[in-house]
Formats: C-alpha cells, sequence, structure tokens
C-alpha cells in the first residue's frame, strides 16, 4: 500500500496533467482523499460541539499530567495518615489493612479492635475500583471528559466525608467495644474514592506514578540501571511519587496534631478540586494525518474557547 506522502505526490501529478489522463488516472483522482487533520476539522465546529469535541479527547501522557498525578499522591498521604491516626485504617493502602485485620482479628495487645472499619474500607475501595474501572472501560480511560467525571465524583465523596466529620459527635472513632457508625460511613466514602483514583491513576499512562503503592516504586526503583544518569524521566517519576506520597502524608500528621480531621479531608477535597480543572489544561491526542499512529494534539483550552 501507498504511503501518504507516496499518495500525495501521485495525486499532484495527475493534477497537473488532467487534460491527458487516461480512465483509470481519472478515477484515481477523483478517489484521492486528502488528509484530514483532526485540529483542523475540531476548530472548524461550533463553540459547543468543539468543546464537546475536546472533552471526548484522550489526554496525551505529559509533564502536566505528572504535575496532576503528584498532587494526587499528595492527597492520598495526607488522607491516608489522618484515617490511620483517627480510625486505625488506611482507605488507600489495603495491604496494610489486610495486615490489621490479622492483628485485630486475633486479639493482638499492640491494635485496637477494628475489624469493622477494615472490612467496610477494603469492601468499598474494590467496589470503587471495580465501578469506575468498568465504567472506564466502556466510556474511554483516558478520555477528558471522563477524566473529569470520576475526580468530580471522587472530590464530592471526600467533602462529603469531610462534612460528616465535622458536624458529628466528637469521638476519635478508635471504640474497642463497639464499632462507630459515623466513623464507618466517612471510611465507607473514603475508601470508595480512593478505589475509583486508583483505577483512574494505573489507566493514564504512567504506572510508575500509581498514586498510592510505594513499594513497586521503591523496587522499580533500586533496580533502575540509569539511576544515576541525568537524563532519566522514569527515576525521576518514581523518585517525585514517592516524595509526594511522604509529602502529603507530613501534611495529614501536622493536622492530626492540630486536632483536624475535618481540616484534613477539606485539604484532600481542594487537590482534588484543582486536579479535575487542571484536566482541562492537559493537551489531548489525535491520529496522524494518513495515518493510524497517535500523535499529541496542538488544540489548547484557549483555541477551543476562543477559535472564532
Amino acid at each position: 500500500m501507498a504511503s501518504d506522502p507516496e499518495k500525495k505526490e501521485e495525486y499532484l501529478n495527475l493534477s497537473e496533467r488532467r487534460d491527458a489522463l487516461t480512465p483509470g488516472e481519472l478515477e484515481a483522482l477523483e478517489h484521492y482523499q486528502a488528509p484530514v487533520d483532526d485540529d483542523e476539522e475540531l476548530l472548524k465546529l461550533p463553540t459547543f460541539k468543539r468543546l464537546g469535541a475536546y472533552l471526548n479527547q484522550e489526554i496525551a501522557a505529559d509533564t502536566l499530567l505528572e504535575v496532576e498525578l503528584y498532587c494526587l499522591s499528595f492527597a492520598t498521604g495526607l488522607q491516608d495518615a489522618m484515617t490511620l491516626a483517627y480510625f486505625g485504617i488506611f482507605c488507600s493502602k489495603q495491604t496494610g489493612n489486610l495486615i490489621h485485620l490479622a492483628l485485630s482479628a486475633l486479639g493482638s495487645g499492640h491494635r485496637l479492635q477494628t475489624e469493622t472499619n477494615i472490612v467496610t474500607s477494603f469492601c468499598c475501595f474494590l467496589a470503587g475500583s471495580a465501578i469506575f474501572g468498568h465504567l472506564g472501560n466502556l466510556v474511554g480511560k483516558k478520555r477528558r471528559g471522563w477524566l473529569m467525571f470520576v475526580n468530580t465524583w471522587q472530590t464530592a465523596l471526600v467533602l462529603a466525608a469531610a462534612a460528616v466529620r465535622h458536624w458529628s459527635p466528637p469521638k476519635n472513632g478508635l471504640d474497642p467495644n463497639s464499632p462507630n457508625p459515623t466513623t464507618l460511613i466517612i471510611v465507607a466514602l473514603l475508601s470508595f474514592s480512593s478505589g475509583g483514583q486508583i483505577a483512574l491513576a494505573l489507566t493514564v499512562g504512567m504506572a510508575e506514578i500509581n498514586t498510592t503503592m510505594v513499594t513497586g516504586a521503591l523496587v522499580m526503583l533500586s533496580q533502575d540501571k540509569s539511576i544515576f544518569k541525568l537524563n532519566n524521566p522514569g527515576r525521576n517519576r518514581k523518585l517525585l511519587f514517592v516524595i509526594s506520597l511522604l509529602m502529603g502524608s507530613f501534611v495529614g500528621a501536622a493536622c492530626e496534631n492540630l486536632e483536624g480531621a475535618s481540616m484534613a479531608l477539606l485539604l484532600v477535597g481542594i487537590v482534588k478540586v484543582v486536579v479535575t480543572i487542571m484536566f482541562l489544561c492537559n493537551y489531548g491526542t489525535k491520529k496522524k494525518p494518513g495515518s493510524s499512529e497517535t500523535v499529541e494534539s496542538n488544540v489548547s483550552l484557549l483555541h477551543v474557547l476562543w477559535a472564532d
């Protein structure tokens, strides 16, 4: 099959000598279609449809996406530092929850009895990752509109948890005799949100920045043969991911010292709101004209809003 440049050259040659063409050459000329540039087609649309097409774009795996995932990693550290301090469990790190479950179930003297909190977190996390993951498979995991929708839902769940915590009776949730219903609501909301966040993070093309699982990143980092090489984007992503989550954990610990569980959750919600808005600014991807290859789009949010 002739490549697009070859087709274009053939078309130009035929056009220059149209009067002397054979019937077969005339037919080839009539059926020739110039490659379509998706960016040009998008900008020709009316404003409302143009915005819809922009939201339907898949986002590119670029530096801005890295920053957004670092922000979500920061939010994870902040949230889990708070939930561990107040409720004795993680809402994102289910590996730690399973270990805590064994200790609690066997009555370890070094652990408060938090089986109910752990089971609630585990089940809601699994539900969140399954629901958002399967819906993402249907809609398109990397589509801008889907990412904004998912992050908006996660933000709403976190802010709802913050509101429940703020207006609930002053009880820290670590009651060894009976589970606290308010705590279970907060844990359920945060865990469901966290499951959706990780489902999002693992499908946007940057597996090194999963926003939660530091162990894998540390192992990959320690085995990197080019770890001391100046230009090593993979190493940088893993390292900044670990630092982001650690910084969030310190902020969460600071909030705990200030007796501010609801304040910590409010900060998590604010970070997620910022990330949701940032998704509007990511460049999308498009098919290279005349090819099935995917390249980065040149259309920005400003082009979409003021293309006229």
